[in-house]
């Protein structure tokens, strides 16, 4: 992967440039501290993640890479996830995103290492191919696959995209298909994936406006014969009051059996077991946030992962300044309310996890 990614931007950064097409460089610099409180001491964890972001736009074609540089040092295994800490060093350099995009008549051409997105993004989206979930950062860049992808215009308001990821054996290689459109206030859509040898999905989703935001999606996952089939789905609403200062939300997860991970270059890409979602094994969970921004330069927000099915819950409140242009703090707290053998049970993930994020976008 190190070697991938010194090509890459090495080939973006000699090619010539013509007419219209600089070299742009950009990227963020961020710091995350995290400190777990236990009954027998503190733990703390520090992660130095470096983005270098490359990009060079023509008149009718875009070249992007963002590669990602991660120091550690602490105590890794003891704060990550065991199915995110599998195979990770105290240096870990990813790239997340490198490809060429072509806008042409037809359509827009897409190939290289490119985010394929279905459904509605956010949090338990059955459509979602990344299925990791950083709780602390959920708005945080999912990885991309190595994929030819296509999307064209249908409409004013609708479209069709679809992507093509080859694999060693026929069998095993992943595509999907979408077509999404307009109706009155909603966003509607279609979507069938295949994702691996008897990992394959069909569904439909939708967003709109009735007074309140409302958002539902519905995939059945199913193997190649047919068979095995189970049902995954969310539902949700949202509301903003205040002038928009203050929004609150609620979305509801339900996944019937977890689903097997699927076992080809999706995985060794480390886009997660890309079945069930990272962390969230359980039939049913619930989403809830309160967010409250007064002005540009500072945002109060309540983040609370539930698992329906034993009643514990991850609490996660934190804040967000604007230091300076380009420069901001965040400080969260880690709350787990549950006991013994469940999920967010203080036993296992400490009392409290206090964290620190400095970021500055170079």
């Amino acid at each position: 992967m190190r070697r991938l990614t010194v090509v890459l931007l090495l080939a973006a950064g000699l090619a010539p440039a013509g007419a219209g097409a600089e070299l742009t460089l950009s990227g963020a610099l961020r710091n995350e501290t995290y400190v777990l409180g236990r009954a027998d001491g503190a733990l703390v964890l520090d992660r130095l993640e470096n983005q270098l972001v490359l990009e060079r736009r023509g008149d009718d074609w875009r070249f992007y890479a963002d590669a990602r540089v991660d120091a550690f040092a602490g105590a890794i295994d003891a704060l990550v996830p065991p199915e995110l800490a599998t195979g990770l060093r105290f240096l870990d350099v990813r790239l997340l995103r490198a490809f060429v995009r072509y806008h042409s008549d037809l359509g827009d051409f897409t190939l290289g290492k490119t985010y394929a997105n279905f459904g509605v993004p956010g949090v338990f989206n059955p459509f979602e191919i990344d299925r990791n979930v950083y709780v602390t950062d959920l708005s945080y860049t999912k990885e991309g696959l190595v994929a030819l992808t296509y999307e064209t215009a249908l409409g004013p308001l609708s479209g069709l995209k679809a992507f093509v990821s080859p694999e060693a054996g026929r069998a095993e290689a992943s595509g999907g298909l979408g077509v999404y459109g307009h109706v009155g206030t909603f966003d509607l859509g279609l979507v069938a994936q295949r994702l691996d040898r008897d990992a394959n999905l069909a569904g439909v989703y939708c967003k709109g406006d009735l007074e309140v935001g409302v958002q539902a999606a519905y995939a059945y996952h199913f193997q190649d014969d047919g068979g095995g089939g189970l049902s995954e789905a969310n539902a949700g609403l949202d509301y903003s009051f205040w002038d928009g200062q203050i929004i609150v939300s609620a979305l509801g997860y339900y996944l019937e059996a977890p689903l097997p991970p699927v076992g080809n270059s999706l995985t060794a890409a480390g886009l997660g077991a890309v079945g069930t979602l990272s962390g969230f094994t359980a039939p049913y969970y619930v989403y809830a946030s309160a967010l409250y921004v007064p002005d540009e330069f500072f945002q109060a927000r309540l983040d609370a992962f539930v698992n329906a099915e034993d009643g514990s819950s991850l609490l996660i409140p934190g804040v967000t300044w604007v230091l300076s242009d380009g420069l901001s703090l965040t400080l969260e707290l880690l709350v787990p309310t549950g006991t013994g053998g469940e999920q967010y049970a203080r036993d296992t993930l400490g009392t409290v996890i206090g964290l620190a994020r400095m970021e500055a976008k170079l």
